[in-house]
C-alpha cells in the first residue's frame, strides 16, 4: 500500500467511483501515478522505482474490467523503467516520470477524438441508432455526426442498476445537450427487440475488449446485441485500443461488477477505435499486444 494519505486517497476513489467511465479513470489513474513520483521522499532510483511499480500494480487491480486503468498504468511505468536504462538520477528520472504521465494523458485525449471521427463516419442521414449504457465515445461519435450536418434519432436503454440508477437516462440527457433526437426505452427484451426492428444500426461503448475479442460493457448490451444479431443490422463497438485486455494473459484475475456483462464475438460486427475500423481478429491481436506493457509489472 502506498503510504502517501493524498495518493492512498486518489487510489481508493477510483476503486469506489461507479460514476465515470473507464477511459475517464484511468487518466486519474495516470494523475494518480504523476502525484505520487512527485511527493515521493525516495532517496535511490532503485527505491524509488519499486513505489511507483507498487502503485501501478494496485492501481492496474483496482478495476479489472476497465481495461484503460491497467493498460494505462502499465504502459507509464514500463517507460519510466526503460528510462531508468538510461542511468537517469534520482531527480532527472522523477521528471521524466511525471513528463511522461502528462504526454500520456495528452495522447489518449487525441486518441478519443479520433475514435468519434472514426464513429462518426458509420452514422448516416436518417438513421435510427440504438444504445446503451452512458458511453462518453458514443455521444461524441453522434456529436461529430451532428455537427457534419446528418439527421438522425437514437433510441437508449435505460440501463437501470440494481441501486436504482439509469445511465441510460443520463445518457439521454447528453444527447440532448448536443441537440440529438433520442428516446430512452425500458430494458425489457421485449421494448429492446420492438426498438431494434426500427432501428438502422447499433452503437455501444466498451469497458474492455478482450484478448478472445469479447466485449465487457453495460447491461443490456448483451439483449441488444443478440436482437442486432437476429435482425441482421450492424453491431459497432466504439473505444480507444487502451480498452483491448491482456490481463488474462498475465495471470491476473478478471471478474465482472455488478450491471456488467460479457458479449460475444460473434455478435460484433466491427469495433471502431482511433486507428479506424477493426475486425474482432485484429482486435484480438491488438489486446494480445498489451501484454507486453502488463508482464512489466508482476515480473
Amino acid at each position: 500500500m502506498t503510504s502517501d494519505p493524498e495518493v492512498a486517497q486518489l487510489l481508493e476513489e477510483i476503486r469506489q467511483d461507479k460514476e465515470h467511465s473507464a477511459s475517464w479513470l484511468s487518466l486519474q489513474a495516470i494523475g494518480t501515478l504523476r502525484l505520487a513520483a512527485r511527493k515521493s521522499t525516495a532517496r535511490t532510483t532503485a527505491v524509488f522505482l519499486n513505489e511507483l511499480k507498487t502503485l501501478a500494480r494496485e492501481l492496474a487491480d483496482a478495476r479489472p474490467p476497465m481495461a484503460p486503468i491497467a493498460n494505462l498504468a502499465a504502459q507509464w511505468y514500463s517507460e519510466i523503467a526503460q528510462g531508468n536504462e538510461a542511468d537517469k538520477g534520482l531527480d532527472s528520472l522523477r521528471a521524466f516520470a511525471i513528463l511522461r504521465g502528462e504526454k500520456i494523458i495528452k495522447s489518449r485525449k487525441g486518441a478519443l477524438n479520433r475514435v468519434a471521427e472514426h464513429g462518426s463516419r458509420v452514422v448516416e442521414d436518417d438513421d435510427i441508432l440504438i444504445s446503451c449504457s452512458d458511453s462518453a465515445t458514443v455521444i461524441r461519435s453522434l456529436k461529430v455526426a451532428r455537427l457534419a450536418g446528418k439527421e438522425f434519432g437514437v433510441y437508449v436503454a435505460e440501463s437501470r442498476t440494481s441501486d436504482g440508477k439509469a445511465y441510460g437516462e443520463a445518457m439521454a440527457e447528453k444527447m440532448k445537450a448536443e441537440q440529438i433526437p433520442v428516446k430512452v426505452i425500458p430494458d425489457n427484451p421485449k421494448s429492446i427487440a420492438d426498438c431494434v426492428a426500427k432501428s438502422t444500426r447499433a452503437m455501444v461503448g466498451a469497458d474492455s475488449i478482450l484478448d478472445n475479442g469479447s466485449l465487457i460493457n453495460g447491461a443490456p448490451t448483451l439483449i441488444i446485441a443478440e436482437a442486432a444479431k437476429e435482425r441482421r443490422i450492424p453491431f459497432y463497438v466504439v473505444c480507444e485500443t487502451t480498452k483491448f485486455s491482456a490481463l488474462r494473459l498475465t495471470g491476473r484475475h478478471l471478474w465482472l461488477e455488478e450491471g456488467f456483462e460479457v458479449i460475444p464475438p460473434h455478435l460484433i460486427t466491427r469495433i471502431i477505435t482511433e486507428d479506424g475500423m477493426m475486425k474482432i481478429d485484429q482486435a484480438m491481436a491488438k489486446a494480445k499486444h498489451m501484454a507486453k506493457y502488463l508482464q512489466v509489472l508482476w515480473e
